[in-house]
C-alpha cells in the first residue's frame, strides 16, 4: 500500500497516483531489479495495457511509520498451481524443516505469472506445488527442484 506517482512514457506531465499491491519476490540480478505491480487510484481511458511508466516512489504519510505495515502484510506472488481455492481465500502448503504446514490465505488476482496472495504468506518462504491432494498438516516432504 506504498504510495507511488506514475508517469506514462505516452503522457509525461501527467502524474497519476497509485499504491504498490504487490512486490514480486525474486530479482532479476543482471539489471538489478525488482518486479513491482502497482494499482491506479482511479481509471482513466487514456491508461491502456503495455504502455511503458516511470514510477516514482514516495515516503509513508506522516504518522504511518514503517513499523505500522508489517512485512507479513505485503503481497507476494506464487506459482498458481502452489494454490487451492478460488475467489478470495485460499490454501497453501508451506515448506520448512522437511514439513509441511498448511496455510490460509487470501488471494488477489491471477495473473499468467502466477497467484498474488495478499495475505497469510511472506515473500521468501517456500510453498509446494503440484498435487496438493496429497498432503495434509504436518506431513514429511522430501523438496525436489525443478
Amino acid at each position: 500500500d506504498q504510495s507511488v506517482n506514475v508517469k506514462l512514457n505516452a503522457y509525461p506531465d501527467w502524474d497519476i497516483p497509485a499504491r504498490v499491491i504487490a512486490i514480486i519476490p525474486t530479482a532479476d540480478r543482471a539489471k538489478a531489479t525488482v518486479k513491482v505491480r502497482v494499482g491506479f487510484e482511479l481509471g482513466d481511458p487514456r491508461i491502456l495495457p503495455q504502455m511503458g511508466v516511470r514510477v516514482a516512489f514516495l515516503d509513508e504519510p506522516a504518522g504511518k511509520p514503517e513499523s505500522a505495515s508489517p512485512r507479513s502484510s505485503q503481497a507476494v506472488l506464487v506459482p498458481g498451481e502452489a494454490v487451492q481455492g478460488s475467489g478470495d481465500t485460499g490454501v497453501v502448503f508451506v515448506i520448512a524443516d522437511g514439513k509441511v504446514e498448511r496455510r490460509s490465505v487470501r488471494l488477489g488476482e491471477r495473473t499468467a505469472s502466477g497467484q498474488v496472495v495478499l495475505s497469510g504468506l511472506t515473500a521468501g518462504v517456500r510453498v509446494a506445488v503440484g498435487d496438493l491432494t496429497k498432503l495434509a498438516d504436518g506431513m514429511n516432504v522430501r523438496v525436489a527442484v525443478r
